[in-house]
């Protein structure tokens, strides 16, 4: 059979080739040596940077104990508060029943759910006799506790009329409430403008994609 295809093909002017046996082929980029300098910068690099991002979030992590009895301030939610209320109220802890979390008594109650060490801050030991915390059995939500401790009232209706607020037609009018900044732009005069301290005051809370109060200033003699 050979000889016959070696005959044939020599008519026919074709060469016959031996085909090596089956080589490993060699895949893109497999001529990385090693001892690449450029590699051993990368990896170096890639190495300190990994360190730097360890340090600096362990930094973050550090996890701080209260002991019970400890003054501590509690952070507000962002919705539980307006822009003129203190971002923490204080209160004191009364038990650890899980680890990092406590069970915290404020002015207004204890607090329904536990809180985690990431939502309390240290207040230093000399302010510790100048802070009045009632005590309660009375459990509260931390919103409730927050609005109780705030020194602004909440008013959640506004208008967004463009001319005079006189009839009832106009959602404030309608609600016996004065109008503020909060209702109108520029300086448009509805007829019904509360006064200038509150309007001022009204104007400051930030709109937010979440629904929040809008601020009234209520006197406090206590401050």
């Amino acid at each position: 059979m050979e000889e016959w295809f070696d005959s044939d093909a020599r008519s026919r002017g074709i060469k016959r080739t031996n085909h090596p046996t089956s080589e490993p082929r060699s895949e893109p980029g497999g001529n990385v040596q090693l001892g690449d300098p450029i590699i051993e910068k990368a990896q170096i690099a890639t190495q300190k940077a990994r360190t730097r991002m360890m340090q600096k979030y362990s930094k973050r992590q550090d996890i701080q104990h209260f002991k019970v009895g400890d003054t501590v301030s509690l952070k507000v939610p962002r919705e539980d508060r307006t822009s003129t209320d203190n971002r923490r109220i204080f209160g004191r802890i009364l038990d650890e029943p899980y680890p990092h979390r406590y069970k915290v008594l404020t002015h207004s109650g204890i607090i329904q759910r536990l809180v985690p060490t990431k939502g309390l801050g240290a207040v230093d030991k000399a302010l510790w006799s100048d802070i009045f915390i009632p005590e309660s059995t009375k459990e509260v939500s931390l919103g409730l506790a927050a609005r109780e401790a705030s020194t602004s009232a909440r008013e959640g209706i506004s208008c967004q009329c463009k001319g005079l607020c006189n009839t009832k037609r106009c959602r404030c009018y309608k609600e016996d409430k004065k109008c503020s900044i909060h209702c109108h732009r520029d300086d448009h005069d509805c007829g019904s403008l509360s006064g200038l301290a509150i309007r001022t005051e009204t104007a400051l809370v930030e709109r937010s994609r979440r629904k929040r109060a809008r601020t009234v200033i209520i006197e406090n003699s206590a401050i």
